[in-house]
């Protein structure tokens, strides 16, 4: 009873955190041109398209590489439910992202206009627009918090599961290329299953990592065009300096699984290290 209470709790916390989320986006889109927006649905699309095309693919290669019926089963209902988490973790970071750059997009425009009056002062319509972008860039802000308290230890099995399965699929494909001499080719049947799972535990570390490192450079990018626009006298203002101050000393934002590892690029870098460490040391253990 206790761990379903507390499995009841953490549920409910997540909820509401996914519900905050949802919130701060639509403060985010009241100050942002819907517009501007919309330039992601490209995108998005695709990355569904690749995931559905990966959960049609992949029951295909579980009963190749099983005879077991129910053991298959099991296996494409916990891979339907694994990408179905990846893609709504990375469709809602490319949604933090596309609206980042549209703010990005509206600063610039903002401050290309100089300035009519006393330098140091801004125009009622400029300071306006200024204020409504720095409250979108927070509201942005605090939903990249929400979505990371919401997906935060997921995440992390999600990550944890790729490496290790990337690892033992990378070994397989390994040992059974050196057994066959390579005089079979590359795809063989043998390894034709631990070669489809690795590129799909390849493709959720490289959708998550790129998307985050795409919506935290958008991000960051903020800071870079307000620090160069504090530069020309005409376009000082107070707004702009609180708004560069907000992004200079204020939290960063970044996403962590559930602050084990920072997801961007620097984490395919790391898994592959720790593949090809772990395929030099498992080959002169198995050859020896």
């Amino acid at each position: 009873m206790k761990l379903l209470s507390v499995l009841g709790i953490c549920t409910v916390t997540s909820y509401r955190q996914l519900k905050c989320f949802v919130k701060e986006l639509k403060l985010a889109d009241i100050r942002i041109p819907v517009k501007n927006i919309e330039n992601g649905k490209l995108l998005r699309s695709f990355f569904i398209t690749i995931n559905f095309a990966l959960l049609i693919g992949m029951p295909y290669v579980i009963f190749m590489g099983s005879g077991d019926v129910l053991q298959s089963l099991s296996r494409i209902f916990l891979l339907f439910f694994d990408v179905m988490i990846t893609l709504q973790f990375v469709l809602l970071v490319l949604e933090l992202w596309a609206r980042f750059s549209s703010v990005n997009a509206c600063l610039q425009e903002v401050l290309s206009f100089p300035c009519s009056t006393t330098v140091g002062r801004a125009p009622p319509s400029r300071r306006l627009s200024l204020l409504q972008l720095q409250e979108a860039y927070v509201a942005l802000g605090r939903a990249a918090d929400h979505l990371l308290a919401h997906f935060g230890v997921p995440v992390a099995v999600d990550i944890a599961k790729c490496m290790v399965g990337a690892t033992s699929s990378s070994y397989d494909v390994f040992i059974e290329l050196l057994q066959s001499n390579g005089k079979q080719g590359l795809v063989v049947p043998s390894v034709a299953v631990p070669e489809a799972w690795l590129a799909l535990h390849w493709l959720e570390l490289l959708l998550m990592s790129l998307s985050c490192a795409a919506a935290e450079n958008a991000a960051a990018a903020t800071g870079v065009i307000l620090l160069r626009s504090s530069a020309v006298p005409r376009l000082r203002s107070a707004d702009v300096d609180d708004f560069l101050r907000l992004t200079l000393h204020g939290p960063r934002v970044s996403f962590t699984a559930a602050g084990f590892v920072k997801i961007d690029r620097r984490l395919l870098v790391s898994v592959l290290t720790a593949i090809v460490t772990y395929l030099i040391i498992m080959g002169q253990l198995t050859f020896n």
